[in-house]
């Protein structure tokens, strides 16, 4: 393509009375200028331009104001009337030396009175009918140098006026999304080849102005580069800072790693939302803080504001917001079937001869402190090979997350060893809130993937979950 195809694609804007117009082609304004329509005061812009120009300083422009023809002037009449050489008498205002080559006079005139030549430039000298009298001149000259005074001192005290904006300038706010638009565009050429400069560049244009035609162009631009690499920080980052949250959040979600923004995320699109919408934010904004963050005391506050917010939604985080001992009752009504098949298991490991004719039974046990202690009972047969032994009963107490045998039936020696075993350990009880919270740490170590409010995945058989002496 040659240089004049190139120039007649280029797409032109004009500035006039700081309005922009365009885009124009080099067919347009050369039209515009021959029909005497553009002034060569005009401003003219366009792509890789770095700052407006006057048209009549553009080459491409410039012949165009040439080619016109200037109107010319007519010649001024000489109007100056012929004065003939005259003989006045005159007193001391002779003026002396060269006088102006020119033949011109001076006239003076009286109130009433014809002007009168009072000089003539081939005589060289004034003449006057009457002198002015000195102290009338005197008085003249010294109210013309205070006049003269006072104007000065007005010109150096007076506020200075703003200065006014050409008519045909751009206005600044223009001139500034002009220039973001030139590194827009020179960005998007040199994304691939210059990805680190040019990403700092766009972050730079979203920036100054995220909100304005520029900044969100800059804004697809890269978010389009990070989704493509698969950059999945930078894109939650970035809709972020454009208020997109449920973006963001659904971003931040692909990566476990970036829970702690996802729920950041989940809580702004919520405060972003209302209605059902809003609703489903929060809660999953809960879900995070509950598994993977652990952040419970957040979480309750959440919980907190989501009732608050949604009065009379059914949502699943009851757990969270039952008193002590109500919690205590059910995340161990959970956890029984768990405690029964251990009790069970260690009992089969400490008399390995015997078997149990039915499943044992677990509570949670208060003494008259108000102090808690898990128990494990069995009452009932056991079988021995092919024998039946009936009445058979044990007591266990989980004391530091291990059975210990403190009552049975079973044998002398067995029951003098328990007895033994409970005098030891009759003050091993746990104030209720350490009983959740050992509760609790029970139910995330059997379930590491779960909430606390959530059930156990496998079928359970609950227990009766607290009985007191």
């Amino acid at each position: 393509m040659s240089q004049s195809d190139q120039d007649s694609q280029i797409a032109y804007f004009l500035g006039i009375e700081g309005e922009q117009t365009g885009p124009f082609s080099e067919k347009d304004l050369a039209g515009k200028i021959q029909q005497g329509q553009l002034s060569p005061e005009v401003l003219v812009w366009w792509e890789g331009q770095s700052d407006w120009i006057r048209i009549s300083d553009v080459p491409l422009f410039k012949g165009y104001f040439e080619s016109k023809d200037q109107p010319s002037k007519p010649p001024v009449p000489n109007t100056s009337p012929s004065i003939a050489k005259k003989n006045f008498e005159f007193e001391e205002y002779t003026v002396g030396g060269s006088h102006p080559s020119l033949d011109w006079v001076a006239t003076f005139a009286q109130p009433g009175k014809e002007p009168m030549p009072v000089y003539d430039s081939k005589e060289g000298y004034f003449k006057h009918e009457k002198t002015i009298p000195i102290k009338v001149a005197a008085v003249a000259i010294a109210v013309s140098i205070i006049g003269f005074g006072g104007l000065v001192v007005w010109r150096l005290t007076a506020p200075k006026a703003a200065p006014k904006t050409a008519k045909n300038q751009v206005p600044p706010k223009e001139q500034e999304l002009q220039r973001r638009r030139s590194i827009l565009a020179q960005t998007r050429s040199s994304l691939l080849l210059d990805p680190s400069k040019s990403t700092q560049q766009l972050n730079d244009l979203i920036n100054q102005n995220a909100k304005d035609e520029v900044g969100k162009e800059a804004a697809e631009t890269l978010l389009n580069y990070y989704r493509q690499n698969k950059q999945i920080e930078r894109t939650g980052d970035l809709l972020l800072k454009m208020e997109q949250y449920a973006d963001a959040a659904k971003t931040f979600s692909a990566e476990p790693a970036l829970a702690a923004k996802a729920e950041t995320a989940f809580f702004k699109a919520f405060q972003s939302a209302s209605g059902k919408e809003g609703a489903d934010f929060l809660i999953q904004d809960i879900r995070i803080l509950i598994k993977p963050l652990d952040n419970l005391a957040l979480a309750r506050e959440r919980i907190a504001l989501l009732e608050k917010t949604f009065p009379g939604l059914t949502h699943p985080f009851g757990y969270y917001l039952l008193p002590l001992e109500q919690q205590i009752g059910n995340i161990f009504s959970r956890l029984s079937a768990t405690f029964v098949g251990l009790l069970s298991g260690h009992i089969s490991e400490e008399f390995p001869q015997i078997t149990l004719a039915s499943r044992p039974l677990v509570e949670v046990k208060r003494n008259s402190e108000g102090n808690l202690r898990i128990i494990g009972r069995y009452n009932g047969d056991l079988l021995l090979r092919n024998d039946r032994m009936k009445g058979i009963f044990f007591l266990y107490w989980l004391v530091d997350n291990q059975w210990l045998l403190v009552d049975t039936n079973l044998t002398s020696d067995r029951q003098r060893f328990a007895a033994t075993t409970r005098k030891k350990y009759e003050g091993a009880v746990l104030q209720p809130g350490q009983m959740l919270a050992f509760l609790e740490s029970q139910f995330r170590k059997l379930h590491p993937n779960q909430g606390l409010h959530e059930m156990i995945p496998t079928s359970t058989n609950p227990s009766k979950s607290s009985s007191s002496d």
